[in-house]
C-alpha cells in the first residue's frame, strides 16, 4: 500500500507566471472538488503573483499563469490562465494566500483530501510536495517537524541552502499519514532561514470558506464532512467513489434511488430508510474503495401479473447493487441523452435534479399527447391535412428482449471518456451478473428504462430520417402517414429495421389506422379529433385536488370515489381507458388521504370494499388498493373487508400470484390485525418455508414479529440456524429483528451485501413499517407519482 506522502505527490503543482515582465515561479496544491463541480482549486500563496513581498499585489501586472502537474517525474501543463481570465480564476486574500480556479481534466485526477485549522497534540511530523530554485523541474518532498502552532510555524527538517528555496512559497503543507492539509508556505521568518524555521499563512480555512461561500463557490471540506471519510489512508469522496477503476457518484445514485424505489413491486417495508445513509454506503462499500473487485450478485426472479394475468418477471436487486447500477448508468446517462432524438419521449434523462434519475414520465407521456394531435390535425399550403393515416405500434415483451451484447455495442459507441468506456465494460458484467441470459433487463428501474429507451437509438434515427412524423414512448410507436399504402411500406422498414436489435412487433397490438373526420368505433379507424384527449371529468378533479382550500379537496376526494364507484367493475375487455380511470382514482383518493382528507365516508367505504372485493379477478390493482387502506383508520375498516383479503390470501384457490400476497400480508402487519387462523396459518408456512414462495414467507416473517412481538426471538434463532433463502428473505428477516442490538444478530448467516446492515436498521428498532409510502408519508415532492394516467 502507497504511503500518503506518495498518494499526495500528484496533489503539488508548480506554478509559473510573469510579473511586471519578470517571471516569477512557486508552489501549489491542488484541491479535487466533487465530480459535479466543473473546476479545481490551487491553493498557494499570493505572494507569487507580487513583484516582491513589500509591493501590493496588482492584477494588471500579470500576463498570465500556467500550472504544471507532475507525471512520472515529469512536469505537465494542468491549465493556462489567461491574462483576461484573471479577473474571475484568482481569488486574492489580505493575507498571504491566494486561490486559483481551474477547469477540470478528464484525463487527470487527483486524490482527494481535508483542510483543518486544529491539530492533535500527537501530530508532530509533517510534509510538503514542492518546487525550488536548485531544480525547478521536479517536485520534491520536504519534511517538517512542528515548532509553533499558535502562528502555523514550522522547523524544516535537513534544510537546503536559504539560496537553494525560493520556489516552495505556496507549497501545501501536510499532517504525516494524514490526507489532511494544515497550510500553505508563504515566508521564512529569519532573512536567511536562521532556526530553520517557515511559516505557514495565518489566515484561517473557516475564513477562507467564508470567502468562498459568499462567492458563490464551494467550500473546502474539514475532517467533519458528511460525503468524505479517510478509509486506510485514501479519502473517499462519495461524490467521486473509485470502485473497479471507474468513477461513481454514489451519493447521487442514493438520492436517485431514493426516489425510484417508491413504486417498486416487491417494496421493502422499511423503504430502505436504514441503509439509505451516507455513513452506510461508507461502510459496506469499504472494501471497494480499497481496490477489492465489485462483483454484483445473481438478480432473484419474482413475477408481477399484467391485467392480461400474463406474469412480468421482477429481477430483484440487493440494494447495493441496485445503487452500483443506479450510478454506472448515471455516468453514460448524459452520452446516451445526447444521442437520442427529440420525438422519442420516454425516459429522458433528468440534468435538472439530483432526485431522479429521468424526467416524469407522466409529464414526458402529455407532451408526446400534444406532439401526436398536433401532427394529426397539421395541414398543408392547400389546407389538407398531411397525414390521412397512422401506424401504431406495440413491441413483443419488450424489456425481456433486449439483447445485453448489442446494448453494450451501442453504449461503446457513445463513450468518450475513459470513464464512460470502463464504465460501460462494468454495466456489462453487472448485467451478466444480474441474470446469464443473453436478454433482458431488470425491469420497474429508471437505470432500466434510460438503457431500454436509449436501445432503440438505432431505429429511431433510421425512422427519423425515412418518415416525415415519428413518434416513441418507450415500447409505444406511433409514426403519421399519407396513406395506408405508404403506412404499409413504413411499417415494413420499421420491422425489418427493428430485427436488426433482436426485437419484433406485437402483432395483436399493431395496426394502420385510417384518420377520419367522424367519431365511430370501426375497426382500423381512428378519429382526428381523437388525438386531442379531454376528459372534462378529469381535468376538473386535476384541478380539485391540487387546490390548496380544504373545500375543494373536499369536492375531490368525492369526485373521485364517484369516479371510482363507475370503473370498479371494468373488466379485462374493457379499453385502457376504464383502467386510467380507476388507477386515478384510486391515487386521487391516496394522494387526498395523505393531506388529511378523512376517508370515512360511508359511499367511500362501500366503493372501496367493492375494490377490495375486486382483487379476486384483479391482483394487479392490489398496490393502490392496499395504499388506500393503509391510510383508512383502523376502527374504519370493517371485518368484512379484512375478512376478504384474508380468504385470498389463506386460501389456495385465490393465492395465486405472491406479488398480491406478500402486499397484504404486510397491510395486515402495518394494520397489526390479528387472529388466531391468520398467525396459525403463518407459523406453518414459516416453519415450511417453502423455497418456491420466497416473497410471501418473508411478508409473513414481518407479519408474525409485528403481532406477535415473542415470535422475534422465534425468527433470531431461526437466522442463526440458516433458514433464509437468498438476499430478499435475509433483509426482511433483518428487519423483523431490528429492535435487537446488532451484536445478537449472527454475523456469519446474514448476506454478504448486507454485513454492515444490522447496525444501521437497528437504529429503526422502534420505528413503525413504512408501508409504501417511502421515509416521509407525506412527502408532497411525491405528488407526480400519483396522477399516472398512461399505460405501457
Amino acid at each position: 500500500m502507497a504511503l500518503v506522502s506518495d498518494n499526495l505527490k500528484k496533489c503539488g503543482v508548480k506554478i509559473s507566471t510573469y510579473v511586471g515582465g519578470v517571471p516569477s515561479i512557486g508552489s501549489g496544491v491542488v484541491y479535487e472538488t466533487p465530480n459535479y463541480c466543473d473546476y479545481n482549486y490551487i491553493l498557494t500563496a499570493k505572494h507569487i503573483f507580487q513583484e516582491d513581498s513589500k509591493t501590493a499585489f496588482d492584477l494588471d501586472s500579470l500576463s498570465h499563469i500556467e500550472v504544471f502537474y507532475s507525471d512520472k517525474d515529469k512536469f505537465k501543463r494542468l491549465h493556462y490562465l489567461k491574462k483576461a481570465e484573471l479577473q474571475d480564476r484568482l481569488i486574492t486574500f489580505d493575507h498571504d494566500f491566494a486561490i486559483l480556479i481551474i477547469d477540470k481534466k478528464d484525463s487527470v485526477n487527483f486524490h482527494q483530501i481535508f483542510v483543518t485549522d486544529k491539530i492533535d497534540d500527537k501530530d508532530v511530523n509533517f510534509f510538503s510536495w514542492g518546487t525550488f530554485s536548485a531544480n525547478e523541474n521536479e517536485l520534491h518532498l520536504f519534511k517538517f517537524k512542528r515548532n509553533d502552532h499558535e502562528i502555523k510555524r514550522l522547523k524544516l527538517m535537513n534544510p537546503p541552502s536559504f539560496e537553494a528555496l525560493p520556489g516552495i512559497s505556496g507549497a501545501g503543507i501536510f499532517i504525516k499519514n494524514k490526507h489532511v492539509l494544515y497550510g500553505v508556505i508563504c515566508r521564512y521568518p529569519n532573512d536567511n532561514l536562521e532556526n530553520d524555521t517557515i511559516d505557514c499563512t495565518r489566515i484561517s480555512f473557516e475564513e477562507i470558506n467564508i470567502r468562498l461561500i459568499s462567492s458563490k463557490r464551494l467550500p473546502l471540506d474539514t475532517q467533519s464532512s458528511r460525503h468524505k471519510k479517510e478509509i486506510e489512508n485514501v479519502v473517499v469522496d462519495i461524490h467521486q467513489s473509485i470502485i473497479n477503476g471507474v468513477c461513481l457518484d454514489l451519493d447521487l445514485a442514493r438520492k436517485r434511488l431514493q426516489t425510484d424505489i417508491v413504486d417498486d413491486w416487491f417494496h421493502d417495508p422499511l423503504k430502505y430508510i436504514d441503509l439509505l445513509d451516507q455513513g452506510y454506503l461508507f461502510k459496506q462499500f469499504k472494501k471497494y474503495f480499497n481496490g477489492k473487485k465489485y462483483v454484483a450478485k445473481r438478480a432473484e426472479q419474482f413475477y408481477v401479473p399484467k391485467k392480461q394475468l400474463t406474469l412480468r418477471q421482477a429481477l430483484i436487486l440487493p440494494f447495493i447493487d441496485r445503487i452500483m447500477y443506479m450510478a454506472v448508468v448515471g455516468v453514460l446517462a448524459e452520452k446516451m441523452e445526447n444521442s437520442m432524438i427529440p420525438s422519442v419521449y420516454s425516459a429522458r434523462y433528468n440534468k435538472y435534479s439530483d432526485n431522479h434519475l429521468t424526467i416524469n414520465g407522466v409529464e414526458q407521456w402529455k407532451k408526446m399527447k400534444y406532439a401526436l394531435a398536433e401532427s394529426a390535425n397539421a395541414k398543408d399550403s392547400n389546407e389538407n391535412y398531411r397525414y390521412n393515416c397512422v401506424i401504431e405500434i406495440d413491441l413483443l415483451n419488450f424489456y425481456d428482449n433486449i439483447n445485453k451484447e448489442l446494448l453494450i455495442e451501442k453504449i461503446k459507441r457513445v463513450c468518450e471518456t475513459d470513464n464512460e468506456k470502463l464504465a460501460c465494460e462494468m454495466l456489462k458484467e453487472m448485467l451478466y451478473s444480474f441474470s446469464e441470459r443473453p436478454l433482458g433487463l431488470p425491469q420497474n428501474s429508471d437505470a432500466s428504462s434510460l438503457l431500454a429507451s436509449f436501445y432503440l437509438n438505432q431505429v429511431d434515427i433510421f425512422m427519423q430520417n425515412n418518415t416525415f412524423c415519428y413518434f416513441r414512448f418507450m415500447d409505444d410507436v406511433r409514426i403519421f402517414c399519407k396513406d395506408k399504402y405508404e403506412a404499409r411500406r413504413i411499417l415494413q422498414d420499421f420491422e425489418a429495421e427493428l430485427r436488426r436489435c433482436d426485437l419484433s412487433v406485437n402483432s395483436q397490438k399493431t395496426e394502420i389506422k385510417t384518420i377520419v373526420e367522424t367519431e365511430t368505433n370501426k375497426p382500423g379507424e381512428a378519429f382526428r379529433g381523437g388525438f386531442i384527449e379531454f376528459d372534462l371529468k378529469l381535468n376538473k378533479l386535476s384541478r380539485l385536488r391540487n387546490a390548496k382550500n380544504y373545500a375543494y379537496l373536499n369536492q375531490a376526494f368525492h369526485e373521485s370515489v364517484n369516479l371510482l364507484g363507475e370503473n370498479i367493475h371494468e373488466d379485462l375487455n374493457d379499453p385502457d381507458d376504464a383502467a386510467k380511470k380507476l388507477n386515478y382514482a384510486l391515487n386521487t383518493i391516496e394522494f387526498l388521504g395523505k393531506r388529511s382528507i378523512q376517508l370515512n365516508k360511508p359511499d367511500f367505504l362501500e366503493h372501496i370494499l367493492e375494490a377490495t372485493k375486486s382483487l379476486y379477478d384483479k391482483p394487479w390493482l392490489t398496490t393502490q388498493i392496499c395504499k388506500v387502506l393503509n391510510l383508512i383508520k383502523r376502527d374504519d375498516i370493517t371485518d368484512e373487508l379484512l375478512a376478504i383479503l384474508k380468504h385470498i390470501i389463506t386460501d389456495d384457490q385465490y393465492n395465486t400470484y405472491s406479488f398480491q400476497t406478500y402486499q397484504i400480508w404486510l397491510l395486515f402487519a402495518k394494520l397489526k390485525y390479528k387472529t388466531e387462523e391468520l398467525v396459525k396459518y403463518a407459523v406453518g408456512q414459516v416453519e415450511r418455508n417453502d423455497e418456491t414462495n420466497r416473497p410471501v414467507i418473508a411478508a409473513m416473517i414481518i407479519y408474525l414479529c409485528s403481532v406477535e412481538s415473542d415470535y422475534k426471538r422465534v425468527i433470531l434463532r431461526k437466522f442463526g440456524q440458516g433458514f433464509t433463502h437468498g438476499y430478499f428473505q435475509n433483509r426482511i428477516a433483518l428487519i423483523a429483528l431490528r429492535s435487537f442490538k446488532a451484536d445478537l444478530i449472527p454475523t456469519k448467516k446474514i448476506e454478504t451485501s448486507l454485513k454492515d446492515a444490522p447496525e444501521f436498521t437497528n437504529r429503526f428498532g422502534n420505528r413503525d413499517l413504512v408501508y409504501i409510502h417511502g421515509i416521509d408519508e407525506t412527502n408532497e415532492d411525491q405528488d407526480e407519482n400519483f396522477e399516472q394516467l398512461y399505460s405501457l
